[in-house]
């Protein structure tokens, strides 16, 4: 049976769903195949072999500029050519060409009653329905400052001769936050130095707004602001006067080489960080508002701030290390061609992207008599602290939009069935 054009049907954007507590979730990647072959030659017994493979390709491109230090001298200075090292690539072996692996292959079997006959002028249609399934965690579609990282889908018909036709259609995959469900990140900090601990919760709103990619609700917590002064009935309160934060986007060119021998190597090609966006917020922030301490103070400093990136930083989701190899064990005995042994490259590429908050906080200090409330001393600008946390990244999908099948809206269990009376136990003797 001679195949005379292979047409393939699938959907242009496949979702893997993230649920309230990470836990990720991806449906079957449903489509047709189609094939056309002339009218004489149909027969049931001599169907052509036809395979479905959803495939990965990651390339590797330089797109990220260096900045341009700006004139300085002293420790400005180099504070200034160490950011500009930072956002610079940094290449540590050469750049290689893309590479393309098999994440899914799957094999159509088909009885004659299952496949949808169409004929026309000489020629009839074969249509062969098929689900297979997409591993929930695969790095979405991306498209970074150092590559990019798609997805294609091959139909290959072989017919009982040997030839072969084949369709491909690109398709992408992206990864969609379930709302409704609270989703607050909390990172605690200390320093070495100092007894002041910071306390930072983070919420991704489910409507950035517009002209945003995503938006956050941060509350930042200091305690233990309040220590014993130089002398008797003194404290020392701290003041919080500043807040600047901005946010980074690391992105990391990797290989992994694909020979069995050096499976767990992975070489660091290049590396570029990124500011998707800053602010600040000034004020005059402390535990008691200039006032003594008292048995009902609470000791702590609580400042809260919004946080946005805008859809023009075209920031990427997170792509982890883990998602590197996605190729399970293969369990076959003999020759086959599942993706666990299919090397098509010697080196396999991936792209790594990580993101950061970073939190710089200037503080004074006032030291302030117990006894009579009065200011003894102000330091205007006492100490700074810095610190890093990291920030998912990614978008929430609308509630029509997802499928009831995958997190049911109504979670109440079924009444229990009177019915059916329950088993009856005897005591053990």
């Amino acid at each position: 049976m001679e195949v005379q054009e292979v047409q393939l049907t699938t959907p242009q954007t496949h979702y893997v769903f993230l649920g309230p507590h990470d836990e990720s979730y991806s449906g079957p990647l449903s489509g047709s195949v189609e094939i056309i072959i002339a009218s004489s030659n149909i027969d049931s017994s001599d169907y052509p072999k036809l395979s479905v493979r959803l495939t990965r390709t990651v390339a590797f491109e330089r797109r990220c500029a260096a900045m341009a230090p700006r004139r300085s001298s002293g420790f400005f200075k180099c504070l200034r050519r160490r950011r500009v090292i930072q956002a610079q690539l940094t290449p540590i072996r050469g750049q290689s060409a893309s590479s393309t692996e098999t994440i899914t292959r799957c094999d159509l079997w088909h009885t004659q009653h299952h496949v949808e006959h169409h004929q026309d002028r000489g020629t009839t249609s074969l249509k062969f329905n098929f689900g297979i399934p997409v591993p929930f965690d695969i790095p979405p579609t991306t498209e970074t400052v150092l590559g990019t990282v798609s997805y294609m889908i091959t139909a290959t018909s072989t017919s009982t001769i040997g030839t072969t036709a084949t369709a491909t259609r690109p398709i992408q995959i992206l990864r969609r936050a379930i709302p409704g469900y609270a989703r607050t990140i909390q990172h605690v900090r200390t320093f070495r130095s100092d007894r002041v601990r910071l306390f930072l919760d983070i919420t991704p709103k489910e409507s950035p707004g517009p002209g945003n990619k995503a938006s956050y609700t941060a509350r930042l917590c200091a305690k233990q602001t309040i220590t014993e002064g130089p002398r008797t009935a003194q404290m020392r309160h701290v003041v919080i006067k500043e807040l600047k934060w901005r946010f980074e986007e690391t992105a990391r060119a990797l290989s992994k080489p694909s020979h069995h021998e050096t499976q767990d190597a992975i070489y660091h090609k290049e590396q570029c960080v990124r500011q998707l966006c800053h602010g600040r917020v000034t004020g005059r922030w402390s535990a008691t508002g200039g006032r003594p301490k008292t048995e009902a103070t609470d000791d702590m400093i609580q400042i809260s701030f919004d946080v946005s990136i805008p859809a023009s930083a075209d920031a990427v989701e997170v792509l982890e290390m883990s998602a590197i190899d996605t190729k399970q064990a293969c369990l076959h005995q003999g020759p086959c061609e599942c993706p666990a042994r299919t090397h098509t490259d010697d080196e396999k590429a991936a792209i790594i992207a990580s993101h950061q908050l970073k939190l710089d906080i200037i503080a004074g200090e006032d030291i302030i008599d117990q006894e009579t409330g009065r200011l003894v001393d102000r330091k205007p600008l006492w100490k700074s602290f810095g610190a890093f946390f990291p920030m998912p990244v990614y978008e929430f999908m609308s509630s029509q939009e997802i499928p009831n099948a995958v997190f049911p809206s109504n979670d109440t269990l079924p009444m229990y069935d009177v019915t059916s009376k329950p088993p009856s136990y005897g005591a053990l003797r």
